[in-house]
């Protein structure tokens, strides 16, 4: 009797599980909302004095809350996804003050930092609730910097720099689906362009805020697919 009552309740639940996967069969849109920690990479390490000559203090500020908003489609069969999708995402401020003792401040920062991302992508179903994401495609990055020094030249570098630039990025999510149309997800992002370092002072070129730098990103978010 009990055998045949788990295999009927074994029956309900794989019945169920094939229930949910038919709502998913064929051609959905989605959109993904999420928010956590990213950066534009302008710098490496931590900032020392000591890597500028004469300074009597110095600070920097990297890194903090971003957002992320992306919208596809995807076309479902068995537990294999695949289609496109569009994002953007904003990030936070960065800034480099170098304070001499004789002579006014030096500074570098960066804001209206955001990156557009058009991806291809693929999704794999681990089991029916876990899934694993990844996206490869390009970006366009937009950063501004507002310069502020003496060069290694010593040439004074002053004004506001609005760069831009196209490049790879890739995207991996790991999802875990509530409903078949409600998902929760943790993201990472990584495009990739220049590795800058504006905690050193030979890199205070003439040129370096007309460079655009790395973003990363790792969030968590929802997900809704309709």
């Amino acid at each position: 009797m009990l055998k045949k009552i788990l295999l009927c309740l074994s029956i309900l639940i794989i019945n169920a599980a094939y229930a949910d996967n038919a709502e998913l069969r064929g051609g959905h849109p989605f959109i993904d909302l999420s928010a956590g920690y990213g950066y534009v990479r302008t710098s490496t390490g931590s900032m020392s004095c000591n890597q500028f000559s004469n300074a009597s203090s110095c600070s920097s500020s990297i890194g903090g809350f971003d957002w992320n908003i992306m919208s596809g489609y995807l076309f479902y069969q068995n537990r294999f996804a695949y289609g496109g999708a569009i994002g953007y995402t904003s990030y936070p401020n960065n800034s480099y003050v170098i304070n001499y003792p004789n002579s006014p401040s030096q500074s570098l920062r960066y804001k209206n930092n955001y990156d557009i991302d058009l991806l291809g992508i693929g999704k794999f179903f681990i089991t029916q609730k876990f899934s694993v994401l990844a996206g490869l495609g390009a970006t366009y990055l937009k950063q501004q910097a507002l310069a502020n020094y003496q060069s290694t030249s010593n040439e004074l570098v002053q004004g506001t720099y609005n760069n831009h630039k196209i490049a790879p990025t890739l995207l991996v999510e790991f999802i875990y689906g509530i409903t078949p149309h409600i998902s929760v997800e943790i993201s990472t992002q990584y495009t990739m362009v220049n590795t800058l370092n504006a905690n050193s002072q030979s890199s205070w070129t003439d040129s370096f805020p007309t460079e655009v730098a790395d973003t990363r990103r790792t969030n968590i978010g929802l997900i809704y697919t309709f």
